[in-house]
């Protein structure tokens, strides 16, 4: 166990302790705001718990729609994942700059890359192609469906670029 030299608390591995050393750290890299009160936190993952425990359900919802006139009806998202993956195939200049700033929306989010449909030519995440081709090639077909080229695999983008 790893003893926190500050409190009572202690961790089974050192890479926890090292995070719950930020709570007594004076100078914290950066602060967290919640955008609903005046509560700051000194890690992202006590900021989004803060929102759904005090605030109720997360509803997230894509700023680059709402900045456009031309978009009436905003997409709303039940997680930061599916907003994360709209931006990022949606506005993938804005991902790189929300990335880059450290936005909530997308930080430490891994977004995966969409793959083809070989019969069809949908895209869809890898995830959902099976489904895809139960409901429309007439059975559980599986990844075969995929085709290959640069919109297969996983995309490696995260809040370290």
């Amino acid at each position: 166990m790893h003893q926190c030299p500050h409190c009572p608390k202690s961790f089974q591995y050192r890479s926890k302790l090292t995070r719950h050393l930020l709570v007594h750290s004076s100078s914290p890299p950066t602060w967290y705001q919640c955008s609903r009160c005046s509560s700051k936190f000194k890690q992202a993952a006590s900021l989004v718990r803060h929102e759904t425990e005090v605030h109720g359900p997360s509803v997230w919802s894509c700023k680059v729609c709402a900045a456009d006139p031309k978009v009436h009806n905003v997409p709303v998202y039940s997680s930061r994942r599916n907003l994360a993956e709209h931006i990022y195939f949606k506005h993938p200049s804005a991902y790189a700059d929300m990335l880059e700033v450290g936005d909530l929306s997308v930080k430490g989010i891994k977004v995966k890359a969409k793959v083809k449909c070989k019969v069809c030519g949908f895209e869809c995440l890898k995830r959902d192609m099976k489904k895809h081709m139960r409901r429309n090639h007439g059975g559980e077909v599986g990844n075969e469906g995929a085709s290959g080229g640069p919109l297969d695999g996983k995309v490696d983008r995260d809040e370290d670029g």
